[in-house]
């Protein structure tokens, strides 16, 4: 008997729920992932939901995806529900659905408070995943209203330090 038929087979096997609201991409198709988010810096939120492909290298198949964010500010307020169909393609051992919602303008969307995402593939509910945004003073998200260099010495060295005589400083200022 194929797994496929199998009524008790499922075609995935949930790995992750993130949340993220930069769309800059890091190394191994990652994002910055966070569950704290300053309002002033967020115009979108981002849900990023993975799971492993278990007919990988098999066939293709179609999956049902529901992603819904909730605020829970004044009681449970649905914000968003996207639902979508998507093909998984054989080749795709790991798959990444990333949705995400709010208004292209800073702090307009997002307000201090509790939210949470809620995943769900072929309409399992597979995850839950709780982020909460700030509201500090918007001067502060200038990166000078923290520190303030006054000088700057920077060395190449080997794995573990060298003494302070034995260095050669390459960059300074004042």
């Amino acid at each position: 008997m194929s797994r496929v038929l199998d009524p008790d087979f499922t075609k995935y096997k949930f790995r992750d729920l993130k949340v993220y609201c930069s769309t800059e991409w890091l190394a191994d198709n990652k994002k910055k992932y966070r569950q704290v988010f300053d309002r002033y810096e967020a115009t979108y939120i981002y849900a990023e939901l993975s799971f492993y492909n278990k007919l990988f290298d098999d066939e293709d198949w179609n999956v049902q995806i529901n992603l819904k964010c909730y605020s829970l500010k004044k009681g449970r307020k649905e914000l968003c529900d996207l639902t979508f169909d998507r093909k998984v393609s054989k080749y795709d051992n790991v798959v990444y659905i990333r949705e995400g919602w709010g208004n292209k303008k800073f702090g307009a969307f997002w307000k201090k408070g509790t939210y949470y995402w809620e995943a769900y593939i072929d309409g399992q509910k597979v995850a839950t995943k709780y982020f909460y945004v700030e509201e500090s003073d918007q001067k502060y998200l200038d990166p000078a209203a923290y520190i303030n260099i006054r000088s700057l010495k920077l060395y190449e060295g080997p794995y573990d330090d060298m003494p302070k005589d034995e260095r050669v400083y390459y960059t300074t200022f004042a």
